[in-house]
């Protein structure tokens, strides 16, 4: 872990550990890289970038990367001209800007109350400008990461200690999104959907060893596998979703 930003540029104080940094970093190694080699995306865009930690690592290797937040210091920007703290909803970028803007597990708390999950009254007018925007700047791809609403899990939750950890809800609710709902934003901006990606190198799965042991482990990763195959992805046995979108013109 060569650079990264003091820990008072961010409120994620997670971040300041070194075993979530490890985390991020084989995160960034096993799945982001690979990820951008394959779409030889070199100028990028990470909307919700927490600490900052992707958009260095992948300046450090020439990549001509830049990140926003929200939860970054407002002068951040004064002292890293590559990092914003502002939120997806208000990009300052050029129209097509980057060949790549990406987003993960972002676009689930827009128009939601962080922490509650209460849902703002313009929720969806919120989320569509914040997918207008992900298109507005990318010429060419836009790729998001989030929990599919139809699979009775995801994690966002704590338990007694402040441990991240998981939480049931109806596949009916406002918060979690849904395929159909992401490519209803996406196509009525010119991104259809390109594919959907393995979620293969994106979780260390801590979480679900904790709490299920390793049966529950195996049988995560064989969930997880199941992102990449379209009518899978698509349904109830999918915990997550990753979504490659295109530009059509």
């Amino acid at each position: 872990m060569r650079t990264m930003l003091n820990r008072e540029d961010s409120h994620w104080a997670f971040y300041s550990s070194d075993h979530e940094l490890r985390k991020s970093r084989r995160k960034f190694d096993q799945f982001l890289r690979p990820l951008l080699e394959r779409l030889n995306a070199h100028r990028v865009l990470e909307v919700g970038c927490g600490s900052a930690a992707f958009p260095i690592w992948l300046r450090e290797l020439g990549y001509d990367a830049y990140g926003v937040d929200p939860s970054l210091q407002p002068d951040v920007g004064e002292r890293y001209d590559y990092l914003a703290a502002v939120t997806g909803e208000h990009l300052p970028y050029m129209d097509q800007f980057f060949d790549l803007v990406f987003s993960l597990e972002v676009i689930e708390h827009v128009g939601a109350t962080f922490g509650t999950r209460e849902l703002a009254v313009d929720v969806v007018e919120r989320r569509a400008r914040f997918v207008a925007e992900l298109c507005r700047a990318s010429s060419r791809h836009v790729f998001v990461a989030t929990p599919n609403r139809l699979f009775p899990a995801d994690e966002h939750a704590q338990d007694r200690k402040g441990r991240h950890g998981f939480r049931l809800h109806s596949p009916f609710e406002g918060f979690t999104l849904s395929a159909s709902d992401l490519e209803r934003f996406f196509t009525s901006c010119g991104f259809p959907l390109r594919s959907f990606h393995s979620a293969e190198g994106y979780y260390a799965l801590e979480r679900v060893r904790r709490a299920l042991g390793r049966p529950g482990e195996v049988a995560s990763r064989g969930l997880l596998r199941m992102s990449a195959v379209p009518w899978l992805a698509r349904s109830p046995l999918n915990p997550h979703l990753f979504m490659l979108f295109e530009r059509t013109g």
